[in-house]
């Protein structure tokens, strides 16, 4: 991996703070908020080593609980970058329309954390009513909104109730994302496998509604997506930034002092190291295990349990291998629907220019008959 991979994502820290406690958070809340000054300070510097192209992705705790400095940022930013993208993580408790609106101006990237009906958002996160209202308003300025779904061990036989509610409120995207470091035993396992055949069957009549990890993986086992090499891009072309300026490989890792990779505001080199090195074939059992095409586990997570970014976690294999044989066993179904509906839509569209080429020769046949009347009613007036 070359040392001069360049940055051009960020998951920008606005605050620690958040609203919420959700039972499986792995960051602290620290009392810290990202100032308008402190963030333009930060841009300038992020600006002056990657000055190409940048995604800015506003996070948090909850970025929306400064609203004001969100949209001083955006605005400075634009300043800066000429190719520039945003995109914004919220939990869905904060709603205003004059600030969606603005966020749909600037194209913003939408992402909504919500795990699903009332019981499951209130047991994990709170809240329900309040976040499931705001994603229906959501919806209107971000029709293609992505929700994500986290889910755990203890609740994952509830995953395919989730996504249908979710769906059923208006939301055609879901990632759904298991608690990496979760008790993952054989049964919940089992559970995940059956959940993941319930969705797809679902998924079949539904078209309109795209599960990530369900048709990002059969395209991949199709060979219709290309692989990227890359584990993750944690420290290769993202990195993290909290309020004071400390640089971490991702958000996941900013939870953790380990990770640091240096400050952006003291003009030092950020040391990426180790991270630059990572890819799917440098991990320790990734080049014997075919999951690892799809895998989306975590080298933050890995070295949490494992004290050990290349050691990945055993149990959460087994759930990787699991949406792995999910998609091998079901894309030849996808497959095969993919041609049908494509037939059918052929179908439809020749049926479309039949029915309107008998409309045209109708037209031409009325227009023939007036035309005749007329003319024998001309002659029989003349007579």
């Amino acid at each position: 991996m070359p040392t001069e991979l360049k940055i051009n994502s960020l998951d920008l820290f606005i605050t620690e703070k958040c609203n919420l406690k959700c039972t499986y958070c792995f960051h602290k809340q620290e009392d810290s908020e990202m100032g308008i000054e402190q963030g333009r300070k930060i841009l300038s510097a992020l600006y002056e080593k990657y000055p190409d192209k940048m995604f800015i992705n506003f996070f948090g705790g909850e970025p929306l609980l400064y609203p004001k400095t969100v949209i001083a940022l955006m605005e400075y930013a634009k300043t800066l970058w000429q190719q520039l993208t945003f995109g914004i993580s919220t939990n869905g408790t904060i709603f205003d329309e004059e600030l969606f609106q603005y966020f749909l101006d600037n194209k913003m990237k939408m992402q909504v954390s919500c795990d699903g009906d009332v019981a499951t958002q209130n047991e994990m996160r709170g809240e329900a009513e309040l976040v499931h209202s705001n994603i229906k308003k959501i919806l209107k300025y971000f029709p293609k909104l992505c929700v994500r779904l986290t889910y755990t061990p203890e609740n994952v036989a509830n995953l395919y109730d989730n996504v249908l509610f979710l769906h059923k409120l208006g939301v055609k995207k879901v990632m759904h994302q298991a608690v990496i470091e979760g008790g993952w035993g054989d049964d919940q396992i089992l559970e995940y496998h059956n959940q993941y055949k319930l969705l797809y069957h679902y998924k079949r009549y539904h078209r309109d509604l795209e599960i990530e990890f369900i048709d990002k993986n059969i395209r991949i086992c199709n060979g219709d997506q290309y692989v990227a090499p890359n584990f993750c891009e944690a420290g290769k072309t993202l990195i993290a930034i909290l309020p004071n300026g400390d640089v971490y490989p991702c958000h996941r890792a900013a939870s953790n002092k380990i990770f640091k990779l240096g400050n952006i505001l003291d003009g030092k080199k950020i040391i990426r190291g180790v991270f630059l090195n990572i890819n799917k074939h440098s991990l320790n059992c990734s080049k014997n295990c075919p999951a690892h095409l799809t895998c989306h586990s975590c080298i933050m997570v890995h070295h949490i349990v494992n004290n050990n970014i290349q050691e990945p976690i055993m149990q959460y294999c087994k759930l990787m291998m699991a949406e792995f044989q999910g998609a091998e066993s079901i894309k030849h179904i996808d497959k095969e629907d993919k041609q049908n509906h494509l037939l059918n839509s052929m179908a439809k569209v020749l049926v479309d220019i039949s029915t309107r080429l008998e409309k045209i020769e109708n037209d031409k046949h009325s227009t023939s008959n007036s035309d005749d009347n007329s003319i024998d009613n001309d002659i029989s007036n003349s007579t």
